[in-house]
């Protein structure tokens, strides 16, 4: 019972070491996906892409990046999509990025045109050595919360860099 109540206290303080000022962590590519992925309640909807077609998919079998994590939808017909992808070469991720997505508004738009409107709509931002891309039917909702993680990164940085 002691080694119970030891353990969730050890794991407990940990992971308050690791959390930003808000008491959240996103320091990496997949903590920032899973915090999406619950803001968007869509754990059950995506599924995560394999590495080796992140690669094939997006960017055509290069690895410009360090990290990628990509979730796409399960459902057929259904364009919605996370990318959290950490690289140097930003500007070439970027560009991978609306290459993909003005390939996918193309194969959308005779079979799902109701998914054009997302697709063209998706946000697509940056962050210091971070790229996100999301696809999701709530646009503004998608915007606040990239916009705020992607400030929190930018902030955590800054802050790190003062000391």
């Amino acid at each position: 019972m002691k080694f119970k109540f030891v353990l969730g206290l050890f794991l407990s303080i940990s992971l308050s070491a690791c959390s930003t000022g808000k008491g959240m962590s996103v320091s990496s590519c997949e903590q920032l996906a899973s915090r999406l992925l619950n803001d968007f309640n869509q754990k059950d909807q995506l599924e995560r892409v394999k590495d080796r077609t992140v690669k094939g998919l997006f960017f055509q079998n290069e690895q410009p990046y360090s990290e990628a994590v990509i979730y796409r939808s399960r459902k057929e017909g259904s364009a919605n999509l996370i990318a959290i992808i950490r690289s140097k070469e930003k500007k070439k991720v970027k560009q991978d990025l609306k290459d993909y997505l003005v390939e996918l508004k193309r194969q959308m738009v005779h079979s799902y045109p109701s998914e054009v409107f997302k697709i063209s709509n998706a946000i697509l931002a940056e962050s210091d050595e971070y790229v996100v891309l999301v696809i999701y039917d709530n646009i503004e909702l998608a915007n606040q919360k990239v916009n705020n993680y992607l400030s929190q990164l930018d902030k955590g940085k800054n802050e790190r860099n003062n000391k």
